[in-house]
């Protein structure tokens, strides 16, 4: 080994003893990577099992002919023990179990899906997982309607749909998964426009069978068709049970009933005025409106509070309506405000009046339909 003349000792004996290192390390490493490659050439795993002569399933460490791995001093029977045959194809081990005397290939089959459709409803709305006045007739200014279905999936999960048809034509698709071992509750809802009447139907469909689980039938109406359907109902039912009690009193005949008209004109009439589902429980005005709850109620109010508010609680069972709230200062028309009530028994709202310093004097306020109807109305005064 010849070094450079011109670097001092020092360095001389380091490039040499960092040199002689390197040479050791690089000796180590050709030996390791000699020796691998000589084990991996010499061994030859087989990942394949082969049966022993005695039934036994033993494991061998080196690939062995298929025609060798029954070989035995006597022959085999298909009597004599139960052979399982482990094969390797494409990457994955494929069992197959001869049963027997039998020879045949025994499959391991999945269960297939069980899907039950329990319920499915048209209502006008969707609370808390349930269905809100289901029907089968609706009005065409309902605005929507909603589907819920109650599903239970047994042996695993499965995507399905829930189809909306008017007629024969598609309108939409919601397309769900329903999980195993519950009773699943899924809902959708489709918009309908004013003129479209007719025949509806939405069904529950499983894409993978092609097959239609369920299927709910309904109809939109015009209003006056369905008020005059719902009198007629009334009417049917009320002169039903007229009918019933004169039969068994016997005071007066069906022919009688049937041919006054006064009776059937107090029918009619109490059909009519069962019909009106929209009603004010209970209207007051507050200082302050908090947790859906009226604070400081009273009949007679400072000008040091800045607002009032107006508290209206109503029962609506038909459909989601619309009301107006008036506030009037003597006669004077202050402020008219357009409030939302939804289906409930117990439809809470309110609207709220800001006064100045010269809002001192009688108050009035009052609840209207959007016909126009008085449906409630209060007063209260206001001082300095």
């Amino acid at each position: 080994m010849l070094l450079p003349q011109n670097l001092p000792s020092s360095l001389t004996l380091k490039f040499a003893k960092y040199f002689c290192w390197g040479i050791r390390i690089f000796k180590v490493f050709t030996h390791f990577t000699l020796l691998s490659l000589v084990v991996y050439a010499c061994e030859q795993p087989d990942h394949n099992a082969v049966i022993a002569p005695n039934g036994r399933l033993q494991q061998t460490g080196y690939k062995t002919p298929q025609s060798k791995r029954f070989k035995s001093n006597h022959e085999l029977t298909p009597n004599s023990f139960r052979a399982l045959d482990v094969e390797q194809e494409r990457g994955r081990i494929r069992p197959r179990v001869n049963s027997l005397g039998s020879g045949k290939e025994v499959k391991i089959q999945q269960k297939p899906i069980v899907i039950k459709v329990e319920k499915l409803l048209v209502a006008q709305a969707v609370k808390k997982r349930r269905a809100i006045g289901a029907s089968q007739a609706f009005s065409a200014n309902i605005g929507a309607v909603w589907s819920l279905a109650q599903v239970y999936a047994q042996g695993g999960t499965a995507e399905l749909e829930m189809r909306w048809y008017k007629g024969s034509d598609q309108v939409s698709v919601s397309p769900f998964v329903v999980a195993e071992g519950l009773r699943w509750r899924e809902w959708s809802k489709v918009t309908i426009q004013p003129h479209e009447t007719g025949a509806w139907r939405v069904e529950v469909f499983q894409p993978s069978r092609q097959k239609i689980l369920a299927s709910y039938d309904f109809a939109i109406k015009a209003k006056s068709e369905l008020q005059v359907g719902k009198t007629k109902s009334l009417v049917s039912k009320s002169a039903e049970k007229t009918l019933r009690t004169a039969k068994q009193t016997s005071f007066q005949s069906v022919n009688t009933l049937i041919k006054s008209g006064t009776n059937i004109n107090k029918l009619t009439k109490s059909a009519t005025e069962d019909i009106t589902s929209l009603k004010i429980k209970n209207f007051m005005i507050a200082k302050k409106i908090k947790r859906r709850k009226p604070l400081g109620v009273s009949s007679r109010f400072s000008l040091k509070n800045e607002r009032l508010w107006g508290y209206v609680e109503a029962s609506n069972l038909d459909r989601p309506q619309f009301i107006w709230m008036e506030w009037y200062r003597g006669e004077l028309l202050r402020s008219r405000l357009k409030v939302k009530v939804g289906v409930s028994k117990r439809w809470r709202t309110w609207s709220w009046q800001r006064l100045s310093k010269l809002d001192e004097g009688t108050w009035s306020v009052k609840v209207l339909s959007l016909d126009g109807e008085l449906l409630a109305q209060t007063q209260f005064v206001v001082v300095r």
